[in-house]
């Protein structure tokens, strides 16, 4: 009996592991596209400054773009690290300096950069983690900046786009029986 309960135990272990793997692969991939596409999103932003002249038609487009990504808090651009245009009125105007966005761009200063988790729901309303704080409670709402250097007819901007965590985490939980299961993001 002895034998058998191990051997039972060691197979639900396996299969709980594989589980798991193929849970954080699928997420993987999922985050993946998600990057991808608002990473093509934040480029198009430069054909949107082009395109309108008016700051409140220019808005009005970045706010029109959230509807497709419940993935997206707010999109803003910057220029001389200040909001210029953005899909939350509130967050116009705020200074955005050395939010600690990774990696360093060495040679291509267009590339996708990530700052560490914000907690609140955006610019206006949230502050920056400690370096130090490792977790977020997961009572508190929170966001993930990622930034894109553009260029435009009219200049270079740094787009950062806020990301819903709340929305991946509540996304990936929904898939998920069991109720032993803690996810992070």
């Amino acid at each position: 009996i002895i034998i058998s309960l191990d051997m039972l135990k060691d197979e639900a272990v396996k299969n709980y592991l594989t589980i798991s793997k193929l849970n954080a692969k699928v997420f993987s991939k999922e985050l993946n596209q998600d990057i991808s596409n608002i990473e093509k999103t934040m480029i198009n932003i430069s054909s949107i400054i082009d395109l309108y002249s008016n700051d409140k038609e220019i808005n009005n487009n970045l706010i029109n773009s959230l509807h497709n990504y419940p993935q997206i808090r707010s999109i803003n651009v910057l220029q001389n690290d200040k909001i210029i245009y953005s899909s939350n009125n509130d967050n116009l105007g705020i200074f955005i300096r050395d939010i600690n966005l990774f990696p360093e761009a060495i040679f291509d200063k267009t590339i996708l950069k990530i700052s560490k988790p914000w907690i609140g729901r955006d610019f206006s309303t949230g502050k920056e983690t400690s370096l130090y704080q490792e977790k977020i409670n997961y009572k508190e709402s929170s966001f993930i900046p990622i930034s894109k250097k553009i260029i435009s007819k009219k200049g270079e901007y740094n787009v950062i786009v806020n990301l819903n965590s709340d929305y991946f985490i509540n996304r990936f939980q929904s898939h998920i029986d069991g109720n032993n299961i803690i996810f992070e993001l």
